[in-house]
């Protein structure tokens, strides 16, 4: 998500030059989960003072980021990452970025 290639390959992303980050598409209804609790698992699954990758996937297709498709997700998001990074002593490196267009993974991956 987020490149300026017009497609998103895995080779292609790999070589971090289209901009895309690789990221997992969550579609939930907000009747039955709410964002919040979503936000809490996402926070609690990786490392969010770690801007550059996780573990050994080191890059900038690897950024730790939350892509929000709506004002209304915006808010809900950063108030959580106000309190996370407040929790985290300023070292939250979580980016809120505005949704692009989603390009699932080829089937090998």
């Amino acid at each position: 998500m987020g490149g300026s290639a017009a497609d998103a390959k895995y080779d292609s992303v790999c070589s971090r030059d289209t901009g895309h980050v690789e990221v997992v598409h969550v579609r939930f209804d907000p009747a039955k989960t709410k964002l919040a609790s979503l936000l809490d698992i996402f926070y609690r699954a990786h490392d969010p003072t770690d801007g550059g990758g996780q573990g050994a996937d080191r890059g900038p297709q690897y950024k730790a980021s939350i892509w929000a498709h709506s004002d209304e997700q915006k808010k809900e998001v950063q108030a959580q990452m106000d309190e996370w990074d407040k929790a985290l002593s300023g070292r939250l490196r979580t980016k809120l970025l505005d949704a692009k267009p989603f390009y699932a993974a080829e089937s090998y991956h």
